[in-house]
């Protein structure tokens, strides 16, 4: 394949998936290996990949390990990536010829782009993912406000581009929660039984519709039904109607289902602060235990007591990314000239 060498050249100031696009192009070799900035490649990275590829694969994709040095920096590490082994794009090993044509990674877009490039070349090469990790990724924040800022920025970034990736998924996301808002306040909007508008029980049969929705996905399309739930906009979206509706249910609990009579059967005393309190309680016990122990962390690694701050980490940073998701989400309605400056 022939000895690697580097030569420079003078390149425009781009972002970073147009820079990559940009050295990918001006490679005067057949084969190409990414890397990231911060991240740091083993020394037999490129002998073995080499070997993979000749192995018959057309990509040999990334393998990256985390890793932390300070207390905080263990916070941060713990409540994310743990201990696993990442499929990543920095460490792929790809032919020239099936990059450069019509494999670019996609541009306009600052976070997601890599796992949308991913999937698309997985779908068209032989493809190999090594079972051990090739790169270690040191470069995790030392300060609580960089970290969150960066989350909060990558979140905007991501919603962005999984909204211009699926157009069709986005309208649905925004049409489901838009429905979740207005539909139970469709009658009050309307002016009530004197309107020609007005649609009794629309909020029950606009609710029994969706889970016969739900149900009719889960009985005879397991596929669709696990695509409302994954990480792209429309899953994100189905999760947030899910809660949006909870949350109105147990808001609304004794004034509609009681009446506000203290002494029925269905008045539930504090009945809001109650789930409040039991969704912060699950969200900090699954960042500060459920997830570090799936992703590797070890028993003795956050017991007796840092779970408490892993899992107080893990709220705020939930708390930071919802916000600049949505934000990203309502960007993306107007168009890339926005999302650019």
């Amino acid at each position: 394949m022939g000895k690697f060498h580097a030569k420079t050249f003078k390149a425009p100031r781009a972002f970073p998936y147009e820079a990559t696009n940009l050295g990918g192009k001006k490679a005067k070799h057949n084969v190409l290996a990414f890397l990231d900035t911060a991240t740091v490649p083993a020394k037999n990275w490129i002998k073995d990949y080499l070997q993979y590829l000749d192995g018959g694969y057309d990509l040999v994709l990334g393998t990256t390990r985390y890793y932390s040095r300070t207390f905080f920096q263990n916070l941060v590490h713990w409540s994310t990536w743990g201990h696993k082994i990442y499929e990543t794009m920095p460490g792929s090993m790809i032919y020239k010829e099936f990059y450069i044509k019509n494999n670019l990674i996609r541009e306009g877009v600052r976070a997601g782009g890599d796992i949308e490039w991913r999937d698309r070349v997985k779908a068209k090469y032989k493809w190999f993912l090594p079972p051990k990790a090739y790169l270690k990724y040191e470069s995790i924040p030392r300060g609580p406000l960089l970290v969150l800022k960066k989350l909060f920025f990558y979140q905007i970034h991501a919603a962005f581009s999984e909204v211009q990736k699926n157009a069709r998924d986005a309208y649905m996301g925004f049409f489901l929660i838009l429905s979740i808002i207005i539909i139970p306040k469709w009658n009050y909007i309307v002016g009530w039984r004197s309107s020609v508008l007005f649609i009794p029980n629309i909020t029950k049969i606009f609710l029994i519709s969706l889970a016969c929705i739900f149900l009719i996905l889960l009985f005879f399309s397991n596929t669709n039904f696990k695509r409302f739930f994954s990480n792209s906009f429309l899953g994100k979206a189905t999760k947030a109607s899910i809660l949006i509706v909870t949350f109105t249910i147990i808001l609304r609990w004794n004034a509609v289902i009681a009446g506000w009579v203290e002494e029925s059967v269905w008045f539930v005393p504090h009945i809001t602060k109650i789930f409040l309190i039991f969704i912060f309680s699950l969200s900090f016990i699954y960042r500060g235990i459920f997830l570090p122990l799936r992703t590797g962390i070890k028993f003795h690694e956050i017991f007796p007591l840092k779970w408490v701050c892993v899992g107080l980490f893990g709220f705020c940073a939930d708390l930071v990314k919802m916000p600049g998701y949505v934000l990203g989400a309502i960007f993306s309605l107007f168009g890339s000239m926005i999302y650019k400056k």
